[in-house]
């Protein structure tokens, strides 16, 4: 990254009023529950809020840094521990969470407030994500597995067992269950003229 990066920001929604990014959750983020974020009592400086607009409405600014600041950021965006994919990933998530910061310093309900909706809305499009994201997981996995089954290929049934298996520990309850479930129907389904083929999970 160097100067005159271009970052995308907020989102203009239909009624005009200007919408996050979105959140993603960390391996060092900690979960507040269902309560209504207060950006004074429950702010957490562990969430990352780095999802881009994918509709085209986002709006960019221009930052210009010394190079070693430049270079320093591009080491951790590269560096595999945070879930950063892009420069532009870790500024959104650093002016979000400076916005918040200010709003600490200063008297000013209208900051205050809109910080507030920006990270509601944050954590509302996360949760949206996730759920999509899992809900097509098991969807697509279960739609592969009976294909494999009718083709009688046994292998790739054998293969898709086994990223399932992998899977379900990275996933939270009901889709782990759902997942969970399917891998033990597949694996006692199992022809008995196809045994060696059968992966060595959930034999319980």
């Amino acid at each position: 990254m160097g100067d005159g990066d271009v970052v995308d920001l907020f989102a203009p929604d239909a009624g005009g009023n200007k919408r996050s990014n979105g959140m993603v959750r960390g391996t060092h983020g900690e979960a507040h529950g269902d309560a209504v974020w207060q950006p004074r009592s429950h702010y957490s400086a562990d969430e990352f809020y780095i999802r881009s607009d994918k509709k085209g409405q986002s709006q960019s600014m221009t930052v210009r840094l010394a190079p070693d600041v430049s270079r320093r950021v591009s080491i951790e965006v590269q560096s595999g521990r945070w879930p950063y994919q892009t420069t532009s990933d870790f500024m959104r998530d650093a002016i979000l969470h400076r916005l918040q910061h200010l709003t600490t310093m200063v008297a000013d309900p209208e900051l205050e407030h809109f910080v507030r909706v920006q990270m509601n809305l944050a954590r509302t499009e996360m949760r949206q994500a996730e759920v999509e994201a899992n809900s097509k997981l098991v969807t697509d996995m279960k739609a592969l597995a009976a294909q494999c089954i009718q083709a009688n290929d046994y292998e790739a049934l054998g293969a898709v067992m086994q990223d399932a298996s992998d899977t379900i520990d990275a996933m939270r309850h009901p889709y782990a269950g759902q997942l969970k479930r399917a891998v033990r129907e597949w694996y006692g389904a199992w022809p008995a003229s196809h045994l060696a083929q059968r992966p060595n999970i959930y034999a319980d």
